[in-house]
C-alpha cells in the first residue's frame, strides 16, 4: 500500500537535505584540501591545459599535441589521487560520504526503492500511525490467551471467555493475511480492559511492518480532527481529515468515548461511509455493544456497522487490572 502525496513528499525532502549536506561536507573538505596542499591546484590546471591543447588540436585551431600527452595526464591523475587520499579523501576519490552508499541517498537503486527508503517508509508510518512506542509492546506475539479464563461463558451461546478471544485473535490474524486481498472492517466490543485495543494494536504493528498507511485515533481525537478542519480550516487541519478518509487502515479507538450529537453522527458516519465506497478498511474498539447501537446512534451509522464488519465480542476479568 502507498504512502500519501504528502507522506513521500516528507521523505523525498528529507533524502533531497541529506545529499545537500554531504555535497556540502565534502566541498568544505575539499577546500581545506586545496589549501592544504596547493600542489593539487596546479594538477588540475595543468590538466585543463593539456586537454584544452587536444581539443584546439582536434578542432584544427592548433599544431599537433605535445608528445607524451597520455603519460602526462596519468601521472597527474596518480599524483592527484595520492595527495587526496592524504586529505581524507577514500581510494582518493572525491566523493560525498553518503549515508547509504548503496543508492547514493537517492533512496532508488535501479528505479526500485532501496532498503534504506523502505525503512524511511516503515518509520514515517509508525510516526504517523500514532503507536510508535504502544506497538512494541502491543502485538500479536505478546497476545497471551491464558489469561481468558476458560470458566466465564457467555450465556447467550456458551463461548468461554477465552474461546472468544481465540475467535478474535485467529480472525484479526486472517485479517491481516489478507488485507492486501480482501476489504474488510471489525467492529471490537466488550467492557473495559478485555483486550479490544491490544489487538487493534496488534493489527496496527503487522501491517505497518508490511508498509500499510495506518492510522490509529481515538473518538475524542477524532471529532477534534473534524472540527479543527470546519471550524478553523488550516492546512494542516484540513490535511488531516484527508489522512482520516484515505489511510489504508484506520482505527477509531473507544467508540462512544464522545457525547453523541449531530456533529459526531455526521463525522462518524462519513468516515464509515467514504471509506466503505473507498474500500478502505476500518477497525472500530468499543464498549458499546451491537444493541446498544442503535440506541447511541442513528440508525444509518447502525444498518452501516452492522451490515459493514465483522463483529467481535471480547469479554471477561479487565486485565489491566489482573497484570
Amino acid at each position: 500500500m502507498p504512502l500519501t502525496n504528502s507522506q513521500y513528499d516528507i521523505i523525498e525532502r528529507e533524502y533531497d537535505a541529506k545529499r545537500l549536506a554531504r555535497i556540502r561536507e565534502m566541498q568544505a573538505k575539499l577546500d581545506l584540501a586545496y589549501d592544504k596542499y596547493p600542489r593539487l591546484s596546479e594538477i588540475d590546471e595543468e590538466v585543463v591545459r593539456l586537454n584544452m591543447k587536444r581539443v584546439r588540436v582536434r578542432l584544427g585551431f592548433a599544431d599537433a599535441e605535445e608528445e607524451g600527452t597520455d603519460g602526462k595526464l596519468a601521472d597527474l591523475a596518480a599524483e592527484r589521487k595520492a595527495l587526496l587520499s592524504v586529505a581524507g579523501f577514500k581510494d582518493g576519490v572525491i566523493e560525498p560520504e553518503y549515508d547509504c552508499p548503496v543508492c547514493r541517498d537517492t533512496g532508488y537503486v535501479n528505479g526500485k526503492k532501496c532498503t534504506c527508503f523502505i525503512n524511511a517508509e516503515k518509520k514515517l508510518l509508525y510516526a504517523s500511525s500514532g503507536l510508535e512506542e504502544i506497538i512494541a509492546q502491543e502485538n500479536f506475539d505478546r497476545f497471551r490467551l491464558s489469561f481468558y479464563s476458560e470458566h466465564i461463558v457467555d450465556p447467550d451461546n456458551g463461548r468461554t471467555a477465552r474461546e472468544a478471544a481465540l475467535l478474535a485473535l485467529d480472525y484479526s490474524k486472517k485479517f491481516v493475511n489478507d488485507f492486501d486481498s480482501e476489504y474488510g472492517n471489525i467492529y471490537f466490543y466488550g467492557k473495559t480492559g478485555v483486550g479490544k485495543t491490544f489487538l487493534a494494536h496488534c493489527i496496527a504493528k503487522a501491517l505497518t511492518d508490511r508498509g500499510v498507511n495506518v492510522l490509529f485515533v481515538s473518538e475524542t481525537r477524532l471529532i477534534e480532527m473534524f472540527e479543527e478542519s470546519q471550524f478553523r480550516p488550516t492546512e494542516e487541519a484540513k490535511a488531516n481529515v484527508r489522512t482520516v478518509l484515505e489511510s489504508d487502515l484506520l482505527i477509531i479507538d473507544d467508540l462512544g468515548a464522545v457525547n453523541n450529537n449531530s456533529f459526531v453522527s455526521s463525522v462518524l458516519l462519513r468516515c464509515i461511509e467514504e471509506r466503505h465506497i473507498a474500500k478502505r478498511s476500518t477497525v472500530i474498539t468499543s464498549n458499546i455493544s451491537i444493541e446498544d447501537l442503535q440506541d447511541r446512534y442513528s440508525d444509518r451509522i447502525f444498518s452501516r456497522i452492522y451490515s459493514y464488519y465483522k463483529k467481535l465480542y471480547l469479554f471477561g476479568e479487565d486485565l489491566r487490572i489482573r497484570n
